[in-house]
């Protein structure tokens, strides 16, 4: 390849963006942590309106979003190997089959 012709370094691509792609990525990436963080600590902002409405005790209720929160840790190695190995589609069939399990469990 003859020097300066590299499809990375054309001075011509009018889609060239004028910054770095990669920050991109990085702001996307923080949105999103910033988002899924937030929805699980958010718990503590429920908590006195759980209680006051099933009248669950606090250690109960503490308990089972502990327990929640340790499986999820668990089992998230597991499902990104399987997202590896089989890509989202499985990960999404596999969802919705349980989904549709619970639901028809809750509807007994």
């Amino acid at each position: 390849m003859v020097e300066g012709t590299e499809p990375w370094n054309d001075k011509d691509n009018p889609m060239r963006l004028p910054f770095f792609y990669g920050w991109i990525i990085v702001a996307v990436t923080f949105v999103t942590m910033a988002i899924g963080v937030n929805a699980r600590t958010a718990f503590s902002l429920f908590f006195p309106p759980i209680i006051g409405e099933f009248g669950w005790e606090r250690g109960v209720t503490a308990g089972a979003f502990s327990f929640g929160f340790l499986v999820s840790g668990a089992v998230s190695p597991l499902i990104g190997r399987m997202m590896d190995r089989f890509g989202p589609r499985a990960r999404d069939g596999a969802r919705r089959r349980a989904d549709g399990q619970r639901a028809c469990c809750w509807r007994r």
